[in-house]
């Protein structure tokens, strides 16, 4: 083999575990986007769409490059179903035992292509089996890598250059290996590491706890961000759910944050059109989100997955409500972002600059808005201090004058 391509879908730890592969491969092979001989496929399944798009671009990857032998992995090629690709590897390791590759249980990279941050895998696989995810089935049960292993790769990342990493797994909260949950872990990242920014993926909201949102609150290299997904405000889809927390426990749980973080940057996962969701449901969930501050919100409809409880629940919800909800919640969307730009308005923000589009550099600020601004210099992966002038219609923060350059 002479060549190979790679395209990931989905969630962090297919791009995480993609950009492993990549590095990899690259020891033994050429990367090309032309005339490759393997097409490396991480697939998601998290949802009947993201299996959709899995098999359209094998279906492309097929007609593009006819002699080229394409390999699924990821979630998707724990399913058992093929998408259209030559074969399916549902571990990571054993694909590159196929080609003579060595490998170690953790994977390590040493970057991320094309990034200005990198993920840090810290665990992987959930023990929760809320009623509607397959990914208990697909990623396994939960085990944690050990901290030294996370330590020294954020000191290499570090050394490489990064300016930010994001700690990313399938339930980040759960990390445990011998006696370090994850605020002992960040304490011992902030001790035993000089990188400047730490980012946290999605947390549950029965899993933060004070002693969480203290570090977060104490530490200016703890990025004031979360991503805490709601999936519904009501109780009756809660329990169907099996999500083991209620609305007024998740309100709860966001005053307490920001009352000691108030300048959070808040993402949430909402599900509309769950099996029996009714409009008094959906009207809960809106006027939950509505009152919360929220400054982003990922928005799916329901996708029966084959082999969770909810597969097996009556009372299906038509498509056409499904998308007139999910239209609601996307125009609320914008709204949020709209206000939580406006609040920063003449705001000094930190911003890490990553990539330039037409003639602004973009990048996000710790609270994660993105925020653009011009520069004659290539400021990309430097963290500089800027001032909002103006906001974008998607809630994007023009800025400017530099204060400071990192």
């Amino acid at each position: 083999m002479k060549g190979f391509y790679i395209k990931a879908f989905g969630c962090k730890l297919n791009q995480y575990e993609a950009e492993y592969v990549r590095e990899r491969l690259e020891t033994h092979l050429e990367y090309t986007e032309t005339s490759p001989d393997i097409v490396v496929v991480y697939g998601c399944t998290v949802t009947s769409r993201a299996d959709a798009k899995v098999r359209r671009f094998i279906r492309r990857a097929r007609r593009m490059f006819p002699q080229a032998r394409i390999v699924l992995l990821g979630c998707s090629s724990r399913i058992g179903e093929s998408f259209g690709a030559d074969e399916l590897f549902p571990d990571t390791n054993i694909f590159l035992a196929s080609l003579g590759i060595k490998t170690k249980e953790w994977f390590d990279t040493s970057g991320f292509f094309g990034h200005t941050r990198s993920f840090v895998k810290i665990q992987d696989g959930c023990e929760r089996f809320c009623s509607y995810c397959i990914v208990p089935f697909t990623r396994g049960a939960e085990r944690s890598r050990p901290s030294s292993e996370i330590i020294e790769q954020t000191r290499r990342l570090t050394n490489s250059g990064f300016k930010e990493v994001v700690l990313t797994g399938v339930r980040v909260a759960g990390y445990s290996f011998n006696g370090y949950n994850l605020v002992r872990l960040l304490e011992q990242l902030l001790e035993k590491t000089e990188i400047p920014r730490i980012r946290l993926s999605s947390i549950d909201p029965d899993e933060i706890t004070d002693e969480l949102i203290d570090i977060i609150a104490g530490n200016s290299r703890i990025m004031p961000h979360l991503h805490i997904p709601l999936q519904s405000g009501s109780n009756r889809i809660l329990s169907l759910m099996r999500r083991g927390y209620t609305r007024e426990g998740f309100v709860d749980t966001i005053v307490s944050i920001t009352e000691r973080i108030p300048d959070l940057g808040l993402g949430t996962d909402v599900i509309v059109g769950f099996p029996s969701e009714t409009e008094r449901d959906f009207e809960e969930t809106y006027n939950l989100i509505e009152a919360l501050p929220f400054t982003y919100l990922h928005i799916f409809r329901f996708s029966e997955r084959k082999g969770t409880v909810a597969s097996t629940l009556p009372d299906r919800v038509p498509e056409g409500i499904k998308s007139m909800r999910a239209k609601a919640l996307s125009e609320l969307a914008i709204r949020k972002r709209l206000e939580a730009a406006r609040k920063r308005i003449a705001i000094p923000q930190e911003v890490l600059f990553e990539r330039k589009r037409r003639s602004f550099w973009e990048g996000h600020s710790k609270n994660y808005i993105i925020c653009k601004t011009r520069s004659e210099e290539n400021i990309r992966g430097k963290i500089i201090g800027v001032i909002p002038e103006e906001i974008t219609s998607s809630g994007e923060l023009i800025c400017r004058e530099k204060l400071c350059t990192g």
